[in-house]
């Protein structure tokens, strides 16, 4: 699946292909895949997937049907125009195989238990109450099939961090948008499963037990962007296997800065 990505940036250009897939994505990214278990007879939503190439590259891979939607604005747009330039994606859109929909994920156009598979990658995190998207895809998913979700975690802190202004979500504080949650052993369990209504068939948990190559290498801002885009960005499909690991929750380290590889990744089913 990673050389299938870089292959769909290298028709993007030069400067697409060199932003490569974000450290933590290459395995992130494979994980939930697995997790998915697509065929070509499953219609698959992914949502908050923004400018990822991940829903065409499984439309082209496992020959499923597949709807992209994410309120980014120019979302449809942008995603049209990167298929476009690669003639296989393309041929799914014009046959209705690969869509994209600018939508909010609480409120989509489709009839209840639409979707055999539903993936959310690192979105919820990004939603001050993700219970009515929960809801919502609950709803959509076929009696039998899996919604598989990742999300930022760390067993010891579970505040909401606003950062930035986003079109994702209104902000709970005046002036601010809401940007990103950990969640924790509890609150995957309260606000994740109990909020969805599904039943968890299996959680497990990523991280670095050794050297933090994400703060110290691929996130490190003190690092100019072209250095770690031509130096270090490079080698991230390779260095992230190695280095991020299945972890039991003692096995994670307490960590200061918002930004690292370390996630959850559940998978949720709905009883036929």
């Amino acid at each position: 699946m990673i050389l299938d990505y870089y292959r769909y940036l290298a028709r993007q250009g030069p400067i697409a292909l060199s932003k490569g897939i974000p450290y933590a994505r290459c395995v992130e990214y494979p994980e939930v895949v697995r997790r998915l278990e697509l065929s070509v007879d499953d219609t698959l939503l992914d949502i908050g997937s923004r400018y990822s190439p991940l829903p065409a590259i499984l439309a082209m891979r496992h020959g499923c049907g597949v709807v992209a939607a994410d309120p980014e604005p120019d979302f449809e747009k942008r995603q049209a125009a990167m298929a476009r330039r690669v003639p296989e994606a393309w041929r799914l859109v014009q046959a209705g195989r690969l869509r994209f929909l600018t939508r909010d994920a609480k409120d989509l156009p489709f009839p209840d238990a639409y979707f055999t598979r539903i993936s959310a990658i690192s979105v919820l995190e990004h939603i001050p109450d993700e219970t009515p998207v929960l809801r919502e895809l609950a709803r959509l998913l076929a009696p039998g099939g899996r919604l598989v979700i990742s999300v930022p975690y760390d067993p010891y802190r579970d505040e909401p961090k606003y950062y930035r202004r986003s079109v994702y979500v209104s902000g709970e504080r005046p002036q601010e948008e809401f940007y990103q949650r950990y969640y924790n052993d509890r609150n995957l369990q309260e606000r994740l499963v109990a909020g969805s209504g599904l039943r968890l068939s299996s959680r497990e948990t990523f991280g670095e037990p050794w050297l933090n190559a994400h703060n110290l290498i691929f996130g490190n801002t003190r690092i100019p962007w072209f250095i770690r885009r031509i130096f270090f960005q490079p080698w991230a499909p390779l260095l992230a296997p190695l280095l991020i690991r299945r972890l039991e929750t003692g096995q994670f380290r307490r960590k200061t800065k918002m930004y690292t590889c370390d996630v959850a990744i559940l998978v949720l089913t709905k009883g036929a």
